[in-house]
């Protein structure tokens, strides 16, 4: 692998407001961490963010690249302020490539269904010791779907995915 593909990778940022337009002029200029506190996982970058607010803290969920692999796995970083932030470890991890980390509460249950296009389908995980410990739970839909999310609306479920239709 390139290693310059190291030092190009994405970092996760954050932009606040009380609008739109507000996000556009406030987006910050530093990443909510940085590569070295990826490093005890081998990690060089982070896409994919993902957050949600859990028991008083907020936790997002990225694609954590890992030097060496070609498969991405699921990591967390949490914050009780939104300002200094931990990286929590690896919360996710296959034999395949999972990225957009989509995480929902419902019914009392934290669920995250993560991208997994290279093995065509869409997998359903429940945590079982939030945010680092997680079981699969079901297979929702076959196919190779991009970044699925899922909400409930008038209790009925709707998916939003994206494919390549070629």
């Amino acid at each position: 692998m390139d290693p310059d593909l190291y030092d190009n990778a994405w970092l996760i940022g954050l932009a606040f407001g009380d609008s739109v337009d507000d996000l556009q002029r406030n987006v910050s200029r530093d990443p909510i961490f940085h590569r070295e506190s990826l490093q005890p996982w081998n990690g060089y970058g982070a896409a994919d963010p993902f957050a949600i607010f859990v028991r008083d803290r907020w936790y997002v969920f990225f694609e954590l690249l890992v030097r060496k692999e070609k498969n991405a796995v699921i990591a967390v970083a949490s914050s009780s302020d939104l300002k200094q932030w931990q990286v929590l470890g690896v919360a996710l991890k296959e034999s395949h490539h999972l990225s957009y980390p989509f995480v929902f509460e419902h019914g009392g249950e934290i669920y995250m269904m993560p991208e997994s296009k290279s093995i065509r389908q869409v997998s359903l995980y429940r945590a079982v010791d939030f945010p680092l410990q997680w079981e699969r739970c079901a297979t929702l839909v076959r196919g190779a779907l991009m970044d699925a999310s899922i909400i409930q609306h008038r209790d009925r479920w709707w998916m939003f995915a994206g494919w390549k239709s070629y």
